[in-house]
């Protein structure tokens, strides 16, 4: 079995180098829509993450939840009460809200009091966010410049480390030295920089300092009764915004019985949910483009699989009196029809490969040059915009076009079969 296989390969390809202009033209077709195919999608993913490295989208899910003042009566009770979260809530919103996975406390309050670096003060006006460390990088988009962000440890052991923006480190230490490991007095209390992240929005005027909550939690003992944002972690993203505001409705509902308020009162806990509205959006556009992407692809690839089958037509016309003979000396049918499929599937899969590799090399160059020389990164505003970020295609997207170019192949050359092993043998050994 495995001589007939490889004799019948050797004829394939004896066939083709005697025709070898044909098949190079023939080939180049198909490769030409494999590389456009795979270069597209390339292309269409560094778009993507650009789009997130711009807007902060992140792969985690995150709702942020806001207590405020009511502004109905409710049970019993008068409007513009001011409501704060504590543990019962965050215990209720994991019972009752299956999507969610975890709930952290942050802490905020504005100060313009002491921040001062030995004889150096900075007067400006500050917020200080105590908060739990691994919402940053995640809800919380950090450019770590110097240093490092802060840890766990940190929060667990109440550490007094800060996370300046270099605005602040700037005023304080001056653009020629390091900030990081230095010792800083704010508000009375004296820490340690672990870390200068950059402000991608120089026009914002106010300095946010991070620190660890756990720290700010017994440094001001009124913040533990008195949280007012509380961070959602789910579990997936919601598909659509009909499904996002029907979980909004649900927590709401959910704080409402404990905490005493209207459940229809936006104003009593504001949710933000924008970053999932627009990642939520983000996903159905990308999903839209790719779907319109493989669609043009294939579209392209599709021309060259026209030509693929009418160059196997010419084929069969020419070997008209070759099959014939076949047929006279005993060729069944699928033998005839294994002949045409296997010259059309490696016309195909052979010239495919090549546009899959070429196009490959041409998104690492791409790549490099987005990662080396920035391409398509400008700013706007005092922010940075990123058209193209990290350029990849996996595996299982090389995988499925090794597949489609396969199932190509066997249309391509199907007609042309079908017509090999319709002619009569008589016929077919009839002087052309």
């Amino acid at each position: 079995m495995l001589r007939d296989m490889g004799n019948a390969l050797q004829e394939i390809f004896d066939h083709l180098k005697r025709h070898k202009l044909r098949t190079a033209l023939t080939s180049f077709a198909v490769g030409w829509g494999v590389l456009l195919l795979i270069f597209l999608l390339g292309v269409g993913t560094g778009f993507r993450n650009g789009m997130e490295e711009t807007t902060g989208s992140y792969s985690q899910a995150d709702i942020r939840c806001y207590s405020w003042r009511t502004t109905k009566p409710y049970a019993g009770y008068e409007k513009g009460r001011t409501l704060y979260f504590d543990n019962y809530d965050i215990a209720i919103i994991k019972q009752a809200i299956p999507q969610v996975k975890e709930v952290y406390k942050t802490s905020n309050y504005y100060t313009s009091g002491t921040l001062r670096y030995g004889a150096k003060y900075y007067t400006d006006f500050t917020k200080i966010i105590g908060i739990e460390p691994s919402l940053l990088g995640r809800s919380i988009p950090i450019n770590i410049k110097e240093g490092r962000a802060l840890s766990q440890e940190d929060n667990i052991n109440a550490r007094h480390h800060y996370l300046l923006p270099e605005t602040v480190a700037q005023s304080l230490f001056g653009k020629n030295e390091s900030a990081v490991g230095k010792r800083i007095e704010l508000d009375g209390t004296y820490g340690t920089v672990v870390g200068i992240y950059r402000v991608e929005n120089k026009n914002d005027n106010t300095a946010i300092i991070y620190a660890p909550f756990r720290e700010q939690e017994l440094k001001f003992p009124y913040l533990s009764a008195r949280v007012d944002e509380l961070n959602l972690v789910l579990k997936t993203v919601p598909k659509n915004i009909s499904e996002l505001e029907s979980l909004e409705v649900a927590i709401r509902q959910a704080l409402s019985r404990r905490m005493k308020f209207d459940p229809t009162d936006e104003s009593a806990v504001y949710i933000n949910k924008w970053g999932l509205e627009g990642t939520t959006s983000l996903n159905n556009f990308f999903m839209g483009m790719n779907m319109f992407l493989w669609l043009v692809g294939i579209s392209i690839l599709s021309i060259g699989i026209v030509g693929v089958s009418n160059i196997m037509l010419v084929t069969v016309s020419e070997r008209q009196r070759e099959i014939g003979i076949r047929k006279a000396l005993g060729a069944r049918s699928k033998h005839i029809i294994g002949m045409i499929l296997g010259e059309s599937v490696i016309i195909t899969i052979l010239s495919g490969l090549i546009g899959l590799f070429i196009g490959v090399v041409l998104l690492l160059l791409l790549d490099y040059l987005v990662t080396v020389f920035h391409v398509g990164e400008f700013e706007f505003f005092g922010n940075k915009m990123h058209m193209l970020g990290e350029i990849t295609i996996s595996v299982g997207i090389g995988l499925v076009a090794v597949v489609v170019m396969a199932i190509a192949g066997l249309l391509a050359g199907y007609k042309p079969a079908r017509k090999a092993v319709s002619i009569p043998a008589i016929e077919a050994m009839r002087e052309q």
